[in-house]
């Protein structure tokens, strides 16, 4: 059965959405394919993908907290804030001692405002901001709220200015424009030379498929990576319900919360989001605090034909 999850480990210089089109392709034409967030063509690492009545959930599994390796170039500007782009200056960066660079990090943890890459797929004005800043107009991005749960150095800073961090995040993140401000922040300007997500919740590079080899697989093959839906709603605070409540929930009705009995917490708040389980039902929503309801926003029954 054509349904669940796919742990795409994407190479570099690979777009996520040919990794959608390859699946479909082996699955058929008419299985429905989608993604929990896409990765830069030059980026690498671990890419979600949401295969038949999973693809309801994207917005739910796009809220799973990512990890990410960077390499940075010191003294470098690009105007896609990575290696791909355009040099915009090249700066000294020699006064920048190991000591100085551990400190500028600390004032990117915690929430913060963003302003993303010019070269990104943001929505300015109905368009993407790619689309725009190709065309030559100009335009502005408004900064968005994001969290950063962590960011450390990882290597010693190179004779060559290259250095890795390691960075734990949320949903709306660019850890591009993360380099561009550490960059204004140590005068010296920064640009990510290679990026690899590592971790995407808890689903991990070893339960992974090497997205080189996606083409060499048969459907029968492919099926055999799937994998349990409980590895998606177990990120959420998740409640079992009984039959009479999945019923319910499956028409769209929102339920006294207490007619759950809560499983387990889950690393995504559930101010934001819950999640009901039943035998047959995953269904992913929200809660309305003042009554105390569980509201159903998206419903995936599971073994349906």
């Amino acid at each position: 059965m054509n349904e669940g999850l796919l742990l795409i480990d994407k190479d570099r210089g690979r777009r996520s959405t040919s990794c959608v089109s390859i699946v479909r392709s082996i699955l058929g034409k008419k299985t429905r394919v989608g993604h929990a967030g896409t990765l830069d063509s030059p980026a690498s690492g671990l890419l979600l993908l949401l295969v038949g009545p999973f693809t309801r959930a994207s917005g739910y599994a796009m809220a799973l907290p990512k990890r990410y390796v960077v390499r940075i170039q010191l003294g470098v500007e690009t105007d896609t804030c990575d290696g791909e782009g355009t040099v915009l200056a090249r700066l000294p960066w020699d006064h920048v001692s190991e000591e100085a660079f551990d400190r500028e990090l600390l004032p990117f943890l915690g929430y913060r405002l963003q302003t993303p890459p010019r070269i990104s797929a943001v929505h300015v004005q109905g368009k993407r901001a790619h689309a725009l800043a190709r065309q030559g107009e100009d335009f502005q991005i408004e900064p968005r709220p994001i969290w950063i749960g962590d960011v450390r150095r990882v290597s010693p800073l190179r004779p060559e200015g290259t250095v890795d961090l390691e960075v734990d995040c949320h949903q709306g993140t660019y850890v591009r424009s993360l380099v561009r401000d550490l960059g204004y922040r140590l005068r010296c300007g920064a640009t990510v030379v290679d990026l690899r997500r590592i971790g995407l919740g808890d689903l991990s590079e070893a339960e992974a498929i090497c997205g080189s080899h996606l083409r060499d697989l048969s459907a029968e093959q492919l099926a055999a990576f799937f994998l349990p839906p409980d590895r998606l709603c177990s990120h959420f605070t998740t409640y079992r319900c009984q039959e009479r409540t999945a019923a319910a929930l499956a028409h769209g009705n929102a339920v006294p919360l207490a007619e759950g009995r809560r499983l387990h917490y889950g690393v995504v708040p559930s101010e934001r989001f819950l999640c009901f389980r039943g035998e047959s039902l995953l269904s992913f929503g929200s809660l309305e605090k003042e009554r105390g309801y569980f509201q159903p926003r998206a419903n995936i029954f599971l073994g349906r034909k």
